[in-house]
């Protein structure tokens, strides 16, 4: 997505708080995670490259319906992972780890992943559209550093919730970070950054 480190990284920070069984079932699925985050970036990074080139040939409104098909498909891909993480949820766990205590604990956040899913997609595929556009979104910044952390601090600090917390801290952050992305995305004028190629 972009060269910050990602909300669930800063999240890691705080599972140390929770005991070290919540470290290794958070970076077991962190590795699903960044998997998962690859899909993403993938198309991402494609339109990417289109959009730019459309907007360098001057075709706007080509960029544009791109950048819609993009969303529109990555949400679609996204939807058919999260049912198969709904689906497959209490199996996945244990296609990653034989610890029972970490396939317990990594069960109860599979629906928290899942529901995260089309939110990461969102958030990467947007930021990479504005990143065609010439701009540089500050929203997964700021999603991190003053929703996602914060909420991640304070979900395991002062409240003591298990990993469900720190699940839910992630997929807020890239909630409010794909949705400030996509407002910035669908209300775009297209025709104002072809001349900034």
């Amino acid at each position: 997505m972009s060269d910050f480190p990602s909300p669930e990284s800063f999240s890691s920070l705080f599972c140390r708080i929770l005991g070290p069984t919540a470290v290794v079932a958070w970076s077991i699925l962190r590795l699903l995670w960044n998997a998962i985050e690859l899909v993403a970036d993938a198309f991402g990074d494609a339109a990417e490259v289109r959009c730019a080139y459309l907007l360098t040939t001057v075709e706007p409104n080509r960029a544009r319906y791109t950048a819609y098909k993009t969303v529109f498909v990555g949400l679609l891909t996204a939807g058919f992972l999260s049912s198969f993480v709904f689906v497959a949820g209490d199996h996945i766990p244990g296609w990653l780890t034989n610890d029972t205590s970490l396939q317990l604990t990594m069960q109860e956040l599979m629906p928290l992943f899942a529901l995260g899913i089309p939110a990461l997609t969102l958030s990467n595929q947007c930021w990479s559209l504005l990143a065609s556009q010439g701009h540089h979104a500050v929203a997964p910044f700021l999603c991190t550093c003053l929703i996602c952390v914060p909420l991640a601090y304070v979900f395991a600090k002062y409240l003591d919730f298990n990993l469900s917390g720190q699940a839910a801290a992630v997929v807020v952050g890239y909630s409010i970070s794909g949705a400030s992305n996509a407002y910035f995305v669908f209300t775009s004028v297209w025709e104002d950054f072809q001349s900034s190629w």
